[in-house]
């Protein structure tokens, strides 16, 4: 697309700069001599020419022997231009994310977070801080796509937005907060107006500067719904990003709830606010007569607040709550901490507490942010019902939801009374907020987004996809369990291998063994006895004890009633503290690469689940699992085994296994496939190997002719587009339960 340069004239888009003057040299000599032997042989030329128009095909080879020379350095130049421009086109960065306060941490969750998002995505994302962006040509020139965070309408934006257009870039506005309304800019609406001494009126042009870029970009993208209305009400086009964790956030704040686990040391009661900034007072108040009860009701229950600066100012100002005066000693100061180390300080929590004022357009537009930070970190909520929060939690389910000070109180003393309740809710937050908050979803979301600004056909099919693709509302089924065993190291972990058993105590340890072998670094590793029958549980206690220093973590648990194959591999899910899980069943084993491999195969590809070749042994030797991902082969029926690496957030998304008889993994593959997930192959050579035997799931149970029927008939209920054939059908992977 051309643009108007400063002369006035229209240029191409993409300039091809002069060549500079040849370096002195053998080689440019010898181009040097082809070319004049070129131009001094016009006469010849002309005679060369004559001669094949009167068709004397002599003269072909004399004009080749001619020319030669210097077609061969055109060839060479162009061969090297060609390979010049596609560096330079893979190189530079084709998504830019110009982040406005980079210093806070908004800028983590906006702009560093959702640039990974589009790299996952097969974009090149770059990030510019607005203080370093000239807004010149040259730093937009291979872009395609714009994302401007929280950047208020300035001459340097005026630029930004020029250059982006100039090169065909479509304008992304991202925003985080209400703060494009110049209306709301009233100290009746924000309580930082007044807590903070600001003047209305300044906030009010601050607003419309931030509403003048929002309306200059083709699309916005907003943190909740409530933001997004008011966006659109404004002419834009907008989408919901909600805020979210990365990997890095979900493995701190997985440890740092089993850190605290292990080192806590007294039998109080926190009840925790982390608070951002000095500037939520008036939402405080919607729960500061009930917390301020419970502290005098209760002598063994702590408020955790923070403060922050130097020297050290509280960030919630008690002062203001009469209802605190004479139990100041019941509140545990804590100093603030980057966003990094913040899962250390909510693992500290036994309730978490989100209030925001129910009604004001301001804080109904606030992010869902303090309940999946505390959910990673193992910590149930106590919320204010705003739209966001309530949406996001199931009440009584995930959290509680409060309106008056009645529910506020009713709800910290159903938490803090009920030590299994707390857990029972945190884990299920836990599983919520995987898909809904993590990154796998936000790598969909961007590439919904960048499918879309391209408009077209593919642009039409997501967005339809779009309005389907919800997930999953019903939680994976568990069992109740005890523990066998338990060792932690507390280290990092990429990978958790589950084992069901059940009723394997002859081959168990064969599989247990080939997960010991791992080159992977730092396995957890979790065994489910589903309430075996023949000693199971004894020899993996044992075998545990043995090898526990092998691992980071080491998990064994016995159900207490047998639960079947999907609903105990939920379980291992559930207690896997990793962002990926690869079930193993207990008479097949894995060689030594396989988590190594798989991990760097689902990594690249940003897939629900990468899965490897598999070599057969036992009653045969055939080889499974090398046929690439493709959901319309599952049509005909299951050609994926259990021995698969996948992101748990994948599994949280569709509800995880269900008991199905032998087609716990046939049933699961489809599921995903439903929800838009896809799988990759990890190629090469075996490795995993899976037994053949006549007492495998699969023999006994699944390949009766009756119950095959009955099984193709519930599958085709289930996912009415798959049309299995009871006379064609095998689906790998039934082995225990």
């Amino acid at each position: 697309m051309p643009y108007r340069g400063a002369d006035g004239r229209h240029h191409s888009r993409f300039q091809v700069a002069p060549m500079s003057e040849p370096k002195d040299g053998p080689a440019n000599a010898k181009q040097d001599k082809a070319t004049t032997r070129v131009q001094a042989s016009g006469p010849r030329l002309f005679r060369i020419a004559r001669g094949l128009l009167v068709g004397d095909l002599g003269y072909r080879a004399r004009l080749r022997k001619v020319l030669a020379p210097s077609i061969g350095a055109l060839r060479r130049r162009v061969v090297a231009l060609a390979k010049i421009t596609r560096f330079w086109s893979k190189a530079k960065a084709d998504c830019l994310f110009i982040s406005g306060p980079s210093h806070t941490p908004g800028h983590a969750y906006r702009v560093e977070r959702y640039a990974e998002a589009a790299r996952a995505s097969g974009a090149r994302p770059k990030i510019l801080r607005i203080e370093d962006c000239r807004g010149t040509l040259r730093e937009f020139a291979s872009a395609r796509v714009v994302v401007i965070w929280r950047v208020p309408w300035s001459d340097k934006v005026a630029l930004i937005v020029d250059a982006a257009r100039s090169v065909g870039a479509s304008v992304v506005f991202d925003i985080d907060d209400l703060i494009f309304v110049p209306e709301l800019a009233r100290a009746s609406v924000i309580d930082e107006i007044r807590s903070q001494g600001l003047e209305e009126e300044t906030l009010a042009d601050s607003f419309a500067e931030m509403r003048r870029a929002l309306i200059a970009a083709d699309l916005c993208t907003a943190t909740t719904d409530e933001l997004a209305q008011h966006a659109r009400r404004a002419g834009i086009p907008t989408l919901v990003h909600p805020n979210g964790f990365d990997d890095a956030s979900f493995s701190a704040s997985r440890a740092a709830a089993r850190h605290w686990i292990k080192r806590r040391s007294d039998a109080l009661l926190r009840i925790g606010y982390a608070a951002g900034s000095r500037t939520h007072q008036r939402d405080f108040a919607a729960c500061a007569g009930a917390v301020a009860s419970i502290l005098r009701e209760r002598a063994n229950v702590r408020l955790v607040l923070f403060r922050e600066g130097s020297p050290m100012q509280p960030m919630l100002d008690l002062q203001e709550y009469p209802e605190f005066e004479g139990v100041e000693d019941r509140v545990e100061w804590r100093d603030s901490v980057p966003l990094h180390r913040l899962p250390e300080e909510i693992a500290r929590f036994d309730v978490n507490l989100a209030p925001l004022e129910i009604g004001n357009p301001f804080c109904e537009a606030k992010s869902e942010l303090k309940y999946f930070e505390a959910a990673l970190a193992g910590v149930c909520t106590i919320a204010s019902a705003t739209g966001p929060f309530s949406r996001a939690m199931r009440q009584g389910e995930t959290g509680f939801l409060a309106e008056t000070a009645e529910q506020w109180h009713d709800a910290l003393e159903a938490l803090l009374d009920d030590h299994g309740l707390r857990q029972r809710m945190a884990s299920a937050a836990l599983h919520d907020v995987l898909w809904a908050f993590g990154p796998d979803r936000r790598s969909e979301l961007m590439a919904s987004m960048l499918s879309m600004l391209r408009g077209g056909r593919d642009a039409a099919a997501i967005f339809a996809w779009g309005l389907q693709a919800e997930p999953c509302s019903r939680q994976a089924q568990m069992p109740s369990y005890r523990r066998l065993f338990e060792s932690d190291r507390l280290g990092a972990a990429d990978v958790t291998i589950i084992v069901p058993v059940f009723n394997y105590a002859q081959v168990v340890e064969e599989a247990l063994d080939s997960v010991f072998r791992q080159t992977l670094a730092g396995i957890d590793l979790i065994v489910i006895d589903d309430a075996s029958t023949d000693g199971s549980a004894a020899i993996l206690t044992r075998w545990a004890k043995t090898h526990a220093s092998g691992f980071n973590r080491l998990l064994v648990l016995q159900n207490c009633v047998n639960a079947g194959l999907g609903h105990t591999r939920n379980l291992g899910f559930g207690e896997a503290d990793t962002l990926y899980v690869l079930p193993l069943d207990a008479d097949n084993r894995l060689l030594p690469q396989c988590a190594e491999r798989c991990l760097e195969t689902i990594r690249a590809a940003r897939a629900a689940f990468a899965y490897p070749v598999i070599r057969q042994f036992g009653d045969s030797d055939g080889v499974a699992g090398g046929r690439r991902y493709d959901p319309l082969t599952l049509t005909l029926g299951n050609y994926i085994d259990a021995m698969a690496l996948i992101s748990k957030a994948s599994w949280a998304a569709v509800g995880g296994y269900e008991n199905f008889f032998g087609w716990e993994d046939y049933d699961f593959w489809c599921k995903l496939a439903e929800r838009g997930l896809f799988g990759t192959s990890v190629g090469g050579e075996p490795l995993a190997e899976y037994r053949v035997h006549s007492k495998s799931m699969l023999r006994t149970v699944t390949e009766v002719i009756e119950n095959k029927r009955r099984l193709v008939e519930d599958m085709s209920a289930r996912h009415p587009w798959v049309k299995p054939d009871s006379g064609l059908v095998a689906a790998p992977g039934a082995k225990a339960g």
